[in-house]
């Protein structure tokens, strides 16, 4: 099963993620919700000049990226109105929700729909509790949990965040259900090849090292690609 790396976030930096072993990636946007509801679903849409080619020719994946919409979640004052926008929102591969606060994670896990991912922030510390009931309830509707290794390659500090938030998601998903691990990459230098984080993982207790790099992405692209089939 190929490597994935779906958090991508500077399309010059996709050929170093291909020459590293990942053979499907997404270039992450990311946006905030205030900004998301202002614009249009059309203008904040990849465009041709991204380097993608259309979503129908996704179906093939090797080396190729995918579209993904990275939202940070940081308040509840809009809800309603992300409910609706996420439920009318195309042209995306992956959505993902980074919650900022406990409140806003906790409504990812349990309530939120539409959604593919929740990424946790590693890299500053853990600013919520991961309650394995929580995590549990958003694993079983599907929804998977991201972490982001970038950060930690190039910032002693973000290490050390790194491996504590990984150890908690570790705890909070038995093992590394449901758990999967990109790169969010702005340069190359944020990058590693796919088994120095497999065995980085293992020791720090994710049981399913190699499945948060291979089978969770590929499964959780799978169910992506039936729900946006339901837009067409």
């Amino acid at each position: 099963m190929p490597f994935c790396d779906l958090s991508v976030r500077n399309k010059q930096v996709l050929t170093d993620v291909c020459d590293c072993g990942y053979k499907i990636n997404a270039l992450d946007k990311v946006i905030t919700i205030k900004k998301m509801l202002l614009i249009s679903d059309k203008k904040i849409s990849f465009s041709k000049d991204d380097g993608f080619s259309s979503n129908s020719d996704n179906n093939n994946v090797n080396n190729k990226g995918l579209r993904r919409l990275t939202i940070l979640f940081d308040d509840m004052s809009n809800i309603d109105a992300l409910k609706v926008k996420l439920a009318n929102l195309k042209g995306y591969d992956v959505i993902s929700i980074l919650p900022i606060s406990e409140t806003t994670f906790v409504y990812a896990c349990e309530k939120l729909k539409n959604i593919d991912i929740i990424t946790i922030d590693t890299s500053i510390g853990l600013k919520y509790n991961l309650s394995p009931s929580v995590v549990k309830t958003a694993i079983d509707r599907g929804v998977y949990f991201e972490a982001l290794y970038g950060e930690a390659v190039s910032n002693q500090s973000a290490r050390k965040f790194f491996m504590s938030g990984i150890a908690d998601i570790g705890r909070a998903t038995r093992g590394g259900r449901n758990l999967i691990v990109s790169s969010g990459a702005e340069n190359k230098y944020c990058l590693r090849r796919p088994y120095d984080i497999i065995n980085l993982l293992y020791m720090l207790g994710i049981k399913k090292s190699k499945e948060a790099l291979t089978v969770h992405p590929s499964m959780l692209l799978a169910q992506s690609k039936r729900r946006n089939n339901r837009y067409l």
